[in-house]
C-alpha cells in the first residue's frame, strides 16, 4: 500500500487508487503519458532552409582561338521559396594563344527557380527551370587572356534546369551562361583583353 504524507497528496493517492480499490484499466500510467515528438521531414528542393551540395564541369569555347574548361563544387541554401544562394569554387584550365594557364575561381551565385515541380510529392520525374547571375574572382598561373593579367573578375548570368528522374536523392542540373573574364581595367585598357564566351555546364547535387 502506498503511503500518503499530506492532505493534498492523500487526495491524489485516493484518486489514483493508492488503496488498491482502483486498478486495471482505470489506473493511470504516468510514465507513458508523454506522446512522442514527431520528427520534421527535410525541406523539399526549393523550400526555405533546404541545403544542397553539387559537383560539375563547364566547357566554354570563345568561338575563335581559346577554350576554357573547369571542374566545380558548390554549396547552396534556399533563403525563401525557390530562391537559392550558392557559393562555388571552380578549378579552371585555359587553352589559349601563347601560354596556357590554370586558375582558381571562388564565386557567389544567386538562382531563382521560376518553375519548380520538385515540391510536388505526387510528381514522377521532377524538374525546375531557373535563371541565375553571379560574380567571382579568378587567380591564375598566367595572364588570362594572353596579354592580360593573372587576377580577374568573372561575372556571369544565364539559365538552366534541374531534374530528378525518380524518387532518388540525387538531382541533376545543366545550363548555359555568359562567361566573362576581365580585370576591370585595373591596369588600363591596354592590359584588359577581356574574354566572352558561352559556358555550358552540367552536374549532380545532393541534399545535406
Amino acid at each position: 500500500m502506498r503511503r500518503c504524507v499530506s492532505h493534498p497528496v492523500a487526495w491524489a493517492c485516493a484518486l489514483l487508487g493508492a488503496s488498491g480499490a482502483i486498478a486495471g484499466p482505470f489506473a493511470l500510467d504516468l510514465a507513458g503519458a508523454a506522446e512522442p515528438v514527431p520528427v520534421a521531414s527535410p525541406p523539399r528542393f526549393g523550400e526555405p532552409d533546404g541545403r544542397w551540395w553539387s559537383l560539375g564541369v563547364t566547357y566554354a569555347p570563345d568561338l575563335t582561338d581559346a577554350t576554357d574548361v573547369n571542374a566545380y563544387a558548390s554549396v547552396s541554401r534556399f533563403l525563401v521559396q525557390d530562391f537559392e544562394v550558392m557559393g562555388e569554387l571552380a578549378i579552371w584550365y585555359f587553352a589559349q594563344p601563347g601560354r596556357d594557364a590554370a586558375g582558381v575561381n571562388p564565386a557567389l551565385n544567386l538562382r531563382w527557380h521560376i518553375v519548380n515541380t520538385h515540391r510536388d510529392p505526387s510528381a514522377g520525374a521532377q524538374w525546375s527551370l531557373f535563371i541565375d547571375a553571379g560574380m567571382g574572382v579568378l587567380a591564375s598561373t598566367g595572364n588570362v587572356p594572353s596579354g592580360g593579367t593573372g587576377l580577374n573578375f568573372t561575372p556571369r548570368a544565364g539559365a538552366g534546369l534541374t531534374w530528378r528522374p525518380s524518387a532518388g536523392r540525387s538531382l541533376y542540373h545543366a545550363g548555359v551562361r555568359w562567361h566573362h573574364i576581365s580585370n576591370a581595367r585595373i591596369h588600363g585598357n591596354e592590359r584588359n583583353p577581356d574574354r566572352d564566351a558561352p559556358a555550358f555546364y552540367a552536374g549532380v547535387g545532393f541534399p545535406f
